[in-house]
């Protein structure tokens, strides 16, 4: 596996290291649960309009971590907290570059899941 991708493993379980956490049923079978974490850093964006070209850069790096996570076997890619602005704490940043739920960050991280056919966490 490449740098930022690792398989996860349940450290209280009697499975041995080389089987994988969780199961899922399937038919009467149980078939591996495979998870990537990818933890990268952020790109700070100094004002709302240059929140645009930040996340549009972060969605770019998702995609390729999808892809990355997707190669590898992966079901499930689990992203860091924020991982599409950074911490920013200013209130009236936070303002500017708020969405809704379901708004055009989460429809984005849907299509990249869509089109790499796997679950994403992401902040």
């Amino acid at each position: 596996m490449t740098k930022g991708m690792e398989k996860c493993y349940n450290p209280g379980s009697k499975r041995t290291e080389n089987e994988n956490l969780g199961e899922q049923e399937q038919g009467g079978m149980k078939s591996p649960l495979t998870v990537a974490l990818w933890q990268a850093p952020y790109a700070d964006a100094p004002s709302a309009e240059a929140e645009a070209q930040v996340t549009a850069h972060a969605l770019e790096r998702l995609d390729a971590a999808a892809t990355q996570a997707r190669a590898a076997g992966a079901d499930l890619l689990i992203t860091p907290e924020m991982a599409l602005t950074g911490y920013h704490r200013d209130p009236e940043w936070l303002r500017a570059v708020a969405q809704p739920a379901a708004g055009a960050w989460a429809s984005a991280v849907g299509a990249i899941a869509r089109r790499h056919g796997l679950a994403l966490v992401y902040g």
